[in-house]
Formats: structure tokens, sequence, C-alpha cells
């Protein structure tokens, strides 16, 4: 639990990855009302203990509304990255990916921060991705700078091309 001003989700999330001990390897950021099933870490494990060289473990989301998700595998997308969120907002990942990123954004105050971070560190580093199968292992309350780009995809859409323009978006 990281305590501090509110600074919208990056700030917050670049002040908890500031206060962590060195020697922690992977996160899993867990926003307010949101809640991870009992089994998840244990299913990542073994998905790392497989495929050591994983940077990213993308658990399958549903909503308490019904909604369900399965995230895209990222090395056989339709589109690139920085033309399709292919990540939901908390997959499990290396700590190196926020060093290699520089963190998150925090002009991104409006939702889209990940989709930023994670275009940022594909274009760093590439990333190697394992999508969990098991349903429902990160349940999803989605809060308000979420809906800020359901409600102006417009604006969004010009913040991330003006943040991302050099890659013909």
């Amino acid at each position: 639990v990281v305590r501090g001003p509110n600074g919208m989700l990056p700030v917050t999330r670049n002040r908890a990855f500031q206060q962590l001990p060195l020697e922690v390897e992977w996160v899993v950021p867990v926003d307010a009302g949101d809640t991870l099933n009992e089994t998840f870490f244990e299913l990542s494990a073994k998905a790392i203990e497989k495929q050591p060289k994983v940077s990213v473990i993308h658990p399958h989301l549903c909503t308490n509304k019904g909604y369900q998700w399965d995230p895209p595998n990222v090395a056989v997308a339709k589109k690139p990255l920085h033309l399709e969120n292919l990540f939901h907002c908390c997959p499990m990942y290396r700590r190196s990916l926020w060093n290699v990123a520089g963190g998150y954004d925090s002009s991104f105050t409006f939702g889209w921060e990940d989709w930023d971070f994670w275009v940022r560190v594909n274009q760093s580093v590439g990333l190697v991705a394992v999508n969990l199968p098991e349903r429902c292992l990160y349940n999803y309350d989605p809060g308000d700078s979420h809906q800020t780009c359901v409600d102006h995809p417009k604006q969004c859409q010009a913040a991330f091309k003006t943040a991302h323009g050099n890659l013909n978006i």
C-alpha cells in the first residue's frame, strides 16, 4: 500500500516503484477496488518457470458487471502495440521494465498511462508476454480515468499521437 498525495495513477505507481526494495524482481500493480484470484501468483510462478525469459504475465480480466476480456497474444497480434492496446492496466511484470521505461509518464493523468508505458517498453527492449488461460484471475473495477477516454476518445487519441507520433499512429 502506497500513501501520499493524489497525483493520479502514474504518479502513484512511480512513487510505489521508488519505495520498493531493490531485490523485488516482479510487481503487479493492483488498483483500488481491484482484486486478484487466489491462484494468480501460483499460476504466474509456474509460467515463469516454464518460460524464464518472460517479462510480462497477463491474466484474464473480469469485471463485477460481467464483462470478460481475454488479452490478445502480443507475439501474433494483428496490429502493432502502438496502434492497439493489447494489455489491461495491471499485468504482473519484471521491475526492470519500469526502469527501462523511466517509469510511468505523469502527463497521462486522463487514462492510457499503461498503454503508453507498454509502448515505451516495447520500443526499448521488446516484450515477452505470457497470457494465463485461467478465467477471471484479475477482477477489475473500472475507475474514472478509464471513463475519461471512453467519453473523450478524440482528446485521448490526440494526446497519445503527440506522445508517440514517431510511430506513425
